[in-house]
């Protein structure tokens, strides 16, 4: 009765448009974001982006003892209310600020690789050649349509 069972939780990330899943899963979010949450349980909040590591941050529920002392305050109704819909908790904290870090790339291979190309004109519009000068790099060409 006092407060609601939904409190609003707001997440920012770096980098910004980070996807944020909640376990108990509620629904997917890109950051910046705000959104609501049942006060009654507590929830993983997963972070991720292309290119960074995930991150898991807790939100905690806990008791909010002012309004345990307001609903006793005010009769049996209130307290047998916001004891069933939750209402007596909240979501700490309510904002997090979360900084993803950069996944260093791990790559087996030559950091350069030269590759020429030389078209041979002949019958029927000829051909191309594609060559990379390392036995550890493959090339493909994909033709695209023309206009």
């Amino acid at each position: 009765m006092f407060g609601g069972t939904r409190q609003t939780i707001r997440v920012e990330s770096t980098p910004t448009g980070a996807s944020v899943s909640t376990d108990p899963a509620t629904s997917e979010y890109t950051t910046p974001a705000s959104f609501s949450l049942q006060r009654n349980r507590s929830y993983a909040m997963t972070l991720s982006a292309p290119g960074y590591t995930s991150r898991t941050v807790e939100l905690q529920r806990s008791m909010r003892v002012g309004i345990v002392v307001l609903d006793i305050v005010f009769g049996l109704v209130p307290v047998v209310v916001d004891a069933a819909t939750g209402a007596w908790y909240k979501l700490t904290p309510e904002h997090h600020t979360v900084v993803l870090e950069r996944v260093e790339a791990n790559v087996d291979g030559p950091e350069q690789v030269v590759v020429s190309v030389r078209r041979d004109p002949g019958r029927d519009g000829g051909s191309v050649q594609v060559q990379a000068y390392d036995p550890r790099v493959e090339v493909s060409v994909k033709l695209a349509p023309v206009d």
